[in-house]
């Protein structure tokens, strides 16, 4: 499997004008945190006030490069010394990528978030509830043990790769385990009803936390995913415990119950 690429280098860029500008090199987070995952989508979904709603400035593809430029670094590569001087001066400088340019160019603007999308793409999954049914319904794990290697989950996201161990649930899903749960993934007050804090995501993370009576990753401390609501935590892990968790449920809750206000799938 092929792990998820962090770093970019601006002459690989197959828009034009771009690989024609001082070579410099997009760094993304290594590993992508849980906390990384969150700036990106609270400044995804910041929209400029200051604009028209329905201006480019609050559309889909300019706020997309806001977020990935909010969480990466920029470093710009030493040209050799007996490297010649171009023909003509670069279209634009790594000043000129800045997200507030009016005059910001779009092959840059599509460069980095298609960076983005293979930096950390596939180490999180955003899909209908119909979607995740069926996936469960075929399932045949109902052992309360996963590890990360597991070929249901790790096909879902390869970057599991780097991170093994295993995750024990409780082997018996009580009811005061089931309050547990159902307590963690209630909205938290402090946050704003759209806050990523508040997504189905981020409730089904923190919901899935005190279902786990053993936790064994290497180089993973528990305390990653315990604290902070787990910032610190790679974000292809949090997506492994959501996705675990999920399928330990499906297999010991009806899954037409579960799909009801106190559901998984609500």
């Amino acid at each position: 499997m092929t792990i998820s690429p962090h770093t970019f280098v601006s002459t690989d860029c197959p828009y034009p004008d771009v690989p024609d500008m001082d070579p410099f090199t997009l760094i993304f987070p290594h590993p992508m945190t849980l906390g990384d995952y969150k700036k990106w989508y609270r400044t995804l979904f910041q929209k400029d006030p200051d604009v028209d709603k329905d201006d480019v400035e609050n559309g889909n593809l300019l706020r997309m490069y806001k977020a990935a430029w909010a969480i990466t670094r920029r470093e710009p590569i030493p040209l050799p010394d007996d490297a010649q001087p171009p023909d003509a001066p670069p279209p634009f400088t790594l000043t000129d990528l800045e997200p507030d340019n009016a005059e910001l160019p779009l092959t840059a603007v599509s460069w980095v978030t298609d960076c983005a999308d293979e930096a950390f793409g596939m180490q999180v999954r955003v899909e209908d509830a119909n979607a995740v049914l069926i996936r469960r319904l075929a399932s045949k794990h109902t052992s309360p043990t996963f590890r990360t290697d597991d070929p249901e989950i790790i096909r879902l996201f390869p970057d599991l790769e780097q991170y093994p161990g295993t995750v024990l649930f409780h082997p018996m899903l009580t009811k005061s385990v089931y309050r547990a749960y159902d307590k963690a993934r209630q909205p938290l007050d402090k946050y704003p009803a759209n806050d990523i804090e508040n997504t189905f995501l981020l409730r089904q993370f923190r919901a899935a936390v005190p279902l786990v009576k053993d936790w064994d990753v290497l180089g993973v401390p528990w305390k990653l995913v315990k604290n902070e609501y787990g910032e610190g935590l790679p974000l292809v892990l949090a997506s492994f415990l959501v996705e675990a968790a999920d399928i330990f449920l499906s297999k010991r809750i009806n899954l037409k119950k579960l799909r009801g206000s106190a559901g998984i799938y609500s």
